[in-house]
């Protein structure tokens, strides 16, 4: 199994409370995205960077893998299964907009940047978790006292650049028609209507998928209720 954490974090504090749970079933492997953790930057970024890499680390570890991709690391996720990177199945919480403006609102990742190069990462992260529609105040008084906030300062380096990514997404079904993988799509039950609208759509969208409605969470399911996670996913992955 493959893990892919979304931004503002890595892949420590993002799968540190399920990746114990996981290991008790099937062997895992946490990347670190470029930019992230243990990960170093590459010279040059695009679009499609990421979606090789998740491809490539498929292609290092014994086969058959599942893949899993939380929040815009779902979105890099699909997007390397999209591209040919093969996986028995495909997991997504979060973070596939129909359009990317709902996530990543006009604007913002030129603003992130400005308090960046004003030298002030923790106002920036601020502004992107109050508009950042997966999160909120209550979340973000949270985020404050989180054990993750050092990883998620961390990542406000390379954040600009995944507003963009996600900024200019759409999702096209049509563009997924060959998607053979089962898939998954996750998504917390408490979560705005926006984000669970756009986990309906691209679970309606994609030739083999359904979704889950996980109860009582939004976005940080990973942390606030990994045995519930962990089961769902095991579920899906195994079914009886």
């Amino acid at each position: 199994m493959v893990l892919v954490h979304g931004a503002l974090s890595d892949r420590r504090h993002a799968f540190g409370a399920v990746r114990p749970l996981l290991e008790r079933r099937v062997s895992v492997y946490a990347l670190d995205r470029r930019g992230h953790g243990e990960s170093a930057d590459g010279a040059a970024y695009a679009p499609g960077c990421e979606p090789d890499d998740i491809a490539a680390v498929l292609d290092a570890v014994p086969r058959p893998a599942d893949l899993i991709g939380h929040s815009f690391g779902a979105l890099c996720a699909l997007e390397a299964v999209q591209a040919g990177a093969e996986v028995r199945r495909l997991v997504l919480y979060e973070g596939v907009p129909r359009d990317g403006r709902t996530i990543s609102p006009d604007g913002l990742s030129g603003r992130a940047e400005a308090l960046i190069r004003q030298g002030r990462p923790e106002a920036a992260l601020d502004l992107v978790l109050t508009e950042v529609d997966h999160h909120g105040p209550a979340q973000l008084a949270r985020d404050h006292h989180a054990p993750s906030w050092s990883a998620s300062v961390a990542g406000i380096e390379v954040l600009d650049r995944e507003l963009e990514v996600e900024n200019a997404y759409r999702f096209v079904p049509e563009r997924y028609a060959e998607l053979s993988a089962p898939v998954l799509v996750l998504a917390g039950a408490e979560s705005s209507a926006s984000v669970q609208d756009d986990a309906q759509a691209v679970a309606a969208g994609l030739p083999d998928a359904r979704l889950t409605l996980l109860e009582g969470q939004r976005h940080g399911c990973l942390h606030r209720a990994p045995d519930l996670f962990v089961d769902t996913v095991l579920d899906f992955l195994w079914p009886d």
